[in-house]
């Protein structure tokens, strides 16, 4: 099972229930469904029998655990009750409430459920620009510099800037699912994870701005954001799995500019490396698109 977003790894405070952090870590640490769900009901117990030390994080991380649970069984009445009933108990207008907010879209995308996702990840973007005090027009065109200007006040929180960067990336995923233009979502959150200095979420979300490229016919801006930040960002902060995922997506950049010869020749080196078995075949899959491509480029007789 995939480790949760950021939003819900918040610490417990000190004085949780015994017992708490551990089965939240075993939980976010799971690595297959039962193993989650377990933890997860066991922590849901333990919230049932301490609730006078549970706190706001300790609300949190329960809902987002229950939330995840209930997204992978497909369950969005459950999903959407249990986060029902953590906002009761958070403050209103709070940075809590929004990060439980993404949670619950998060989960509806997981659950496949993306028209709601994307209501509610437009909605969190409209709520943490104006949280930030930014304007479209703030964004739109600017440097990351520039925008680092406009959040220049004191009171700025960079982990609302990654939050309002996860938002962003979740509608222009939903957006994508549905098969409906997501604007400059992926751009701009591509700006505000380079921004927080977020950047295995960076180059993840780079990897969608290539794709997009790629669909647009527009291969040179493709090879300039792989090799001039793509790739520079996964070499400089040693993100070995990403670095592999982006050197095989190259090649298939390659492989459209019909550089076949060059993006078998990648693709073969980065085979020749140890790996897991999901990260192999995912090269493998990279491998016969390459192919496909060249098949494509030069048919054979009929």
């Amino acid at each position: 099972m995939e480790t949760m977003e950021p939003h819900v790894q918040l610490a417990f405070a000190m004085h949780a229930a015994p017992g708490a952090y551990a089965l939240a870590t075993l939980a976010l640490d799971a690595d297959d469904a039962a193993a989650h769900k377990r933890c997860t009901s066991e922590l849901t117990a333990l919230a049932d029998t301490h609730r006078e030390d549970w706190g706001i994080r300790e609300t949190v991380v329960l809902a987002g655990h229950q939330i995840h649970q209930h997204a992978y069984d497909r369950d969005t009445k459950a999903l959407n009750a249990a986060y029902l009933a953590a906002r009761a108990a958070l403050p209103k207008n709070s940075a809590a409430r929004r990060i439980l907010r993404y949670n619950q879209a998060k989960g509806l995308y997981e659950a496949e459920r993306y028209v709601q996702a994307d209501t509610i990840a437009l909605d969190l973007v409209e709520t943490y620009m104006a949280h930030l005090g930014l304007e479209a027009d703030d964004i739109v065109g600017a440097s990351v510099e520039e925008v680092a200007a406009h959040l220049s006040g004191a009171d700025t929180d960079l982990d609302d800037c990654k939050r309002l960067a996860d938002c962003l990336a979740l509608r222009a995923r939903c957006r994508r699912q549905l098969d409906q233009p997501f604007g400059l979502a992926a751009l701009h959150a591509l700006k505000f994870y380079q921004l927080t200095q977020a950047w295995r979420h960076f180059v993840i979300i780079g990897q969608d701005v290539v794709d997009d490229f790629v669909e647009l016919g527009d291969l040179h801006q493709a090879m300039e954001l792989l090799d001039g930040a793509l790739l520079p960002a996964a070499q400089r902060q040693a993100l070995a799995d990403l670095l592999l995922a982006v050197r095989a997506q190259r090649a298939v950049v390659l492989a459209h500019t019909g550089d076949f010869a060059t993006a078998r020749s990648e693709i073969d080196s980065l085979l020749r490396y140890q790996m897991p078995p999901r990260q192999a075949q995912e090269i493998n899959n990279q491998r016969d698109l390459i192919e496909q491509l060249a098949r494509l480029e030069r048919p054979g007789p009929r």
